[in-house]
């Protein structure tokens, strides 16, 4: 994994200026060799698989190149969710937590300044081609967040950091001189050198979900039920949080100042896990608190957005069931007229029968 770096990250808004010319987005470059540039850049063998002496070298990423390349092209050529969202991925690798805040950050000021006209662009109201660089984040940040955020540098010593990938694989059973057990990771995290940073790691962590979050309701609001769910990202911030907690330990647990311990029911003091995040809910006007809370349902757009909140849910407990696109695919049809909501059946289905069967289904 690549160490993170103390350069300065640019500002959102010297990456956002409007692009000289007729149009402040810029061009689509797609097709451009600065987009074929930065995939090569990006190419990189899995350093945990063997290599046999006869093997060539390891691939390894240029993260610094793909962060030069994305952010000049995004600053000066076009507005671009890809670009944005490539740049997001190398300052996680060059600057772990404070790198990923840095990135949505970014990504929800180009959604805020740019959302009509930046590329990839929607057309005639089909969000496909926008959705993608956004989906592509809930499938690709996962991954870099879970084996390239240090959460513990150890001096000296092999592995040099400690993952979250690697925290969560101490859990298994191990060998009695095994030295990747969990107690043997926390007694490493408790003579680190750098103890300290597990405090600004819990910090960062915890703005790292404020800004996810953030840019998952703006997302939301802005695409309706074509939006892509994003509870991938949301579940490995909350298990890089719980990790951090226990490298912690119990010592630390008053240390992030300002922020009370939860407690136990009934104000005791024992600690309790995570909470489950509360479903955002359209707020309640004068007089319909008291509906919400016997569980009505106020009205057509609350009912869809129940749906949606069950589909997100769903989407962070249980990633691998089709169940939450089934679900999301209910709430698009739910908006749709009936004419368009036919064609879309017949385009996917292929024939009325089918349509016939799922409704009898």
């Amino acid at each position: 994994m690549t160490t993170p770096t103390q350069d300065r990250i640019p500002a959102a808004q010297a990456l956002l200026a409007p692009v000289p010319g007729d149009d402040p987005a810029g061009a689509s470059l797609r097709y451009d060799a600065v987009y074929r540039a930065i995939a090569e850049a990006r190419q990189h063998d899995d350093e945990s698989l063997p290599m046999r002496e006869w093997e060539r070298p390891l691939v390894k990423a240029d993260w610094k190149r793909v962060a030069a390349l994305a952010s000049e092209a995004l600053a000066t050529r076009s507005k671009d969710f890809q670009l944005a969202a490539w740049l997001c991925e190398a300052w996680i690798h060059l600057h772990g937590a404070a790198g990923f805040c840095a990135g949505v950050r970014l990504l929800g000021a180009l959604a805020d300044a740019y959302w009509e006209s930046a590329w990839p662009r929607m057309e005639a109201g089909d969000a496909e081609a926008r959705c993608a660089p956004i989906a592509w984040l809930n499938e690709t940040l996962p991954a870099v967040l879970a084996l390239h955020v240090p959460l513990l540098s150890l001096a000296d010593e092999k592995p040099l950091h400690i993952t979250l990938d690697l925290w969560e694989r101490s859990l298994a059973p191990v060998d009695d001189d095994d030295s990747l057990g969990r107690e043997a990771l926390l007694q490493r995290a408790h003579h680190a050198p750098d103890r300290a940073r597990l405090d600004a790691l819990w910090r960062d962590l915890h703005g790292a979900s404020a800004e996810w979050a953030g840019f998952d309701r703006r997302i939301d609001a802005l695409l309706g039920a074509q939006a892509p769910s994003l509870a991938r990202v949301t579940d490995t911030l909350a298990r890089l949080v719980r990790a951090v907690a226990a490298l912690r330990g119990d010592e630390a647990g008053s240390a992030h100042r300002g922020e009370p311990a939860a407690t136990g029911p009934a104000g005791n003091n024992d600690p309790v896990d995570d909470p489950e995040p509360m479903p955002v809910l359209p707020a309640a006007g004068p007089g319909q608190t008291a509906m919400l809370a016997h569980g009505r349902i106020e009205d057509r757009a609350h009912a869809y957005q129940l749906i949606r909140d069950v589909a997100d849910y769903l989407a962070r407990h249980e990633p691998h069931s089709p169940t939450p696109y089934l679900l999301r695919r209910a709430v698009r049809w739910g908006q749709m007229p009936l004419a368009d909501l036919m064609q879309d059946i017949l385009r996917e289905d292929g024939d009325i029968g089918r349509y016939l069967a799922l409704l009898d289904n």
